[in-house]
């Protein structure tokens, strides 16, 4: 219902992604710009998937504006 509708605490600005098909296992690179939602309170970031295996997060400041 449109009344129950929250803000996002953070938006995704861009994805890129790149794929690593083999047929034993397929990688899959996941590049993302996210910008937390100044307007909703802090809290962390979630990252939720089924069937993967994470290999590794980076994360970094990139300068704004």
């Amino acid at each position: 219902r449109r009344e129950d509708y929250v803000a996002p605490a953070y938006f995704i600005r861009s994805v890129e992604l790149t794929f690593d098909l083999d047929p034993a296992k397929t990688i899959v690179g996941s590049r993302m710009r996210i910008e937390r939602n100044v307007s909703m309170p802090a809290q962390p970031l979630q990252l939720q998937g089924e069937g993967l295996t994470l290999l590794r997060v980076l994360a970094g400041l990139l300068p704004t504006g």
